[in-house]
Formats: C-alpha cells, structure tokens, sequence
C-alpha cells in the first residue's frame, strides 16, 4: 500500500468538482476510500492491489459526471471534505459494482447505497422505477 501513501501520486478532480474540492484534498479523499475498501476486499478474499483500488474509484468518479447513476440526482461532493461520519443523502460513497471483492466501483450516494444493501436488485430498480415514474407525472 506504498503506494497509497506516495504524495507524487496525484488524482486530478473532474471539472465540475466544487472549487473547495481542492486536487490536494480530492486525492488524499480517493486514497483514503481505497485504503478502506482495499482492506475489506482482502478480508473477503479480494487479490487486486491497492493502487488498482485507488485508480478505479477515480475512474468511477469520473464518470459520474457528478450525478447519482442510479437516480440521476446531482451528488454533493463538497461533503467528502467532512470525513466518513458525515451523514447525507446524497453524500457520494464507493460502492462495488457487483458483489465480489474486485476492483470494479460506482459511486453512488448513500441513500441508494444503503437501499441497494437492504434490498435484492430487482426490487430495488422495481421500487425505483416506480418512485422515478411517480416523479416524472
């Protein structure tokens, strides 16, 4: 995890990042939830590197484009500067794509995270499609 630790490696923050999201405190962000996510994958026998985390959650980010790709909702990036305990809504999170302890990410907020993990997939997109159609009417 070296490498994590290394400050000559830098993630640039995407254009439409909020100003404060600074590229100094952007990184320091997208290595402290590698490190946290490398961490788990291994205990559940993840055989990816560290670094590999690293690049692919930057790679999520990215493309986001800053919205939710769940729900489409405008993410609020500037609440990444407030540490893990922050608690909103739309709080970007690092979620695995699938199942399996592989370094293939999305970021999501944390409300769809939470309603991904207490439901299966096919009712949460139902219950989802149902709440987005009840919307758009």
């Amino acid at each position: 995890m070296a490498l994590l630790t290394d400050p000559a490696i830098r993630y640039e923050p995407p254009p439409w990042m909020p100003p404060a999201v600074t590229p100094n405190l952007y990184s320091r962000w997208v290595k402290r939830m590698a490190r946290a996510v490398f961490r788990r994958d291994q205990q559940r026998g993840g055989t990816y590197a560290a670094q590999e985390a690293a690049d692919a959650i930057h790679d999520a980010v990215m493309a986001t484009g800053g919205r939710d790709p769940y729900i489409g909702v405008t993410l609020r990036w500037d609440l990444i500067l407030r540490g893990n305990n922050e608690q909103h809504l739309l709080k970007p999170v690092v979620d695995h794509r699938n199942s399996r302890p592989e370094a293939d990410f999305v970021i999501c907020s944390q409300f769809m995270n939470a309603a991904k993990g207490a439901l299966p997939e096919a009712e949460m997109r139902r219950q989802l499609a149902e709440v987005c159609g009840a919307l758009a009417a």
